[in-house]
């Protein structure tokens, strides 16, 4: 792990970062993102999607774990029990996870959020279903602009 806990698994997202505590895993999330969380958060979205168990739930921790001087607020998700790569699903696994970015999609929309990715190493399989794990792949939506994630979704 690199001096801030974060995980190196963890370097594509400008937004924030995955690290490890006390065998527990965290999101770091930087200032430059505060804006476009707190929309996802006030929209609503975030909250049908966990009712809807579309995405992992998280606790909000007003406490920097890393030290690092780029905080806003600390994300303690839900803990997997385990995790697998994309590569390692089935036909039928990579279509679930499709149908699921584009169902999140739709309901983010409706809320003026969208998807900024859509990697499918943002789901994984838990409790029986494919959810969504990353709580930094939303932003607010400007109806003038393509879908930026489009591209990563095909």
């Amino acid at each position: 792990m690199a001096a801030t806990g974060q995980l190196p698994s963890s370097f594509r997202d400008p937004s924030g970062f995955v690290f490890l505590k006390d065998n527990i895993y965290y999101r770091h999330i930087h200032n430059s993102y505060k804006n476009h969380y707190i929309a996802f958060i006030q929209s609503g979205c975030y909250e049908e999607l966990v009712k809807d168990s579309l995405i992992l739930r998280h606790e909000e921790i007003n406490e920097n774990l890393t030290g690092h001087p780029d905080w806003f607020l600390t994300l303690k998700p839900e803990q997997l029990k385990y995790t697998s790569q994309p590569c390692e699903w089935s036909f039928d696994m990579l279509k679930d996870a499709a149908k699921l970015t584009l169902q999140i999609l739709k309901k983010c929309i409706h809320k003026g959020i969208i998807l900024k990715d859509a990697s499918a190493y943002n789901i994984q399989l838990h409790k029986g279903k494919m959810i969504f794990i990353d709580s930094l792949s939303f932003e607010e939506y400007n109806e003038a602009l393509p879908w930026v994630a489009y591209r990563q979704f095909c």
